[in-house]
């Protein structure tokens, strides 16, 4: 079956080089999932409280917010999107829009998912089971994707309908069934993650905000053409995905977005390299015992000293 995802534009300019002139959407919709996937990778501390707080697996963690950082775009399937450059539209589905774009693609993907896909994930059950009662978090991580752009999007729109035509509702359908193989094949809806969805409602709920400041990273990192070219050929998304993860681990890597790596322990003169001797005060806290996470040390005898030289004054 001809997929017709492949047949819709996610980036179109400015091309370098003389490359494509337009980047194919579900390839840049992966594009973001791998940079949040690489981050989340590297981020140590960041996944450790995501995990912990979700009651998730890293493995988990990652295919989940992988799968919701590909829909991140689902907007851009709007014909009156994809007619921005109605010559590429051209190029690629022998059509043009007669429709001006008025709404924008975030508010878009959010209104599609919520007048759309949202009954037909219960109705097929998406996210097992118990896929009705997972929603009210769920809406919290399509929110948070869809406001990739610093702003959540619009609740004013209440139908997805004429933005959307007949051909982008089957395009997209396709595209999330890829997503679904892709991310969510082997997910145990059974996981404690899952077992109590008013629970994850309420954690998803504080962690809103940090989901929406990935989405808005990995787009930005994701979207830069000197790690992710432009692409116009036509691959299957399982293979390109592989190809993402790489380009996104170098591109992490590359612009600096990753956190700092812990240090490894090193002596008082490779800290100050320019003092010969180091002040009592130094040499116990280049001793002292450190734990992982934050603590506090107290030192009896310079507090006393403290104190004595706090009170002549």
């Amino acid at each position: 079956m001809t997929d017709l995802s492949l047949r819709y534009w996610g980036k179109a300019k400015p091309s370098k080089n003389g490359s494509a002139g337009w980047h194919l959407l579900p390839y840049h919709c992966l594009d973001v999932a791998a940079c949040g996937v690489a981050y989340f990778r590297r981020a140590s501390s960041l996944r450790r409280m995501f995990c912990a707080r979700l009651g998730m697996t890293a493995d988990q963690l990652e295919r989940w917010t992988g799968f919701w950082l590909a829909l991140h775009d689902l907007g851009k399937f709007a014909t009156t999107f994809q007619g921005q450059r109605n010559d590429i539209l051209l190029k690629l589905q022998g059509r043009e829009s007669r429709h001006g774009y008025s709404i924008r693609h975030d508010t878009l993907g959010l209104v599609y998912w919520s007048v759309v896909l949202e009954s037909e994930a219960v109705e097929e059950g998406w996210f097992g089971p118990d896929s009705a009662h997972l929603l009210p978090a769920i809406d919290y991580w399509v929110r948070a994707v869809t406001g990739h752009h610093g702003q959540p999007p619009s609740e004013n729109e209440e139908s997805p309908w004429p933005h959307f035509v007949s051909q982008d509702d089957r395009a997209i359908r396709q595209f999330v069934d890829q997503m679904r193989v892709l991310f969510l094949a082997n997910m145990d809806w059974q996981a404690p993650c899952f077992a109590d969805p008013y629970a994850f409602e309420n954690v998803t709920r504080g962690l809103s905000w940090w989901i929406a400041g990935l989405a808005v990273l990995a787009d930005w990192v994701g979207s830069n053409q000197d790690y992710f070219p432009y692409r116009d050929d036509q691959v299957s998304c399982a293979e390109y995905w592989e190809r993402a993860l790489e380009r996104a681990a170098t591109a992490c890597e590359a612009i600096g977005v990753l956190p700092p790596e812990t240090r490894q322990r090193a002596t008082f003169f490779e800290l100050f390299p320019g003092l010969a001797q180091p002040s009592p005060l130094q040499a116990w806290a280049s001793d002292a015992p450190l734990q992982a996470g934050p603590q506090i040390h107290r030192k009896r005898s310079v507090s006393s000293v403290l104190v004595r030289v706090a009170c002549r004054c």
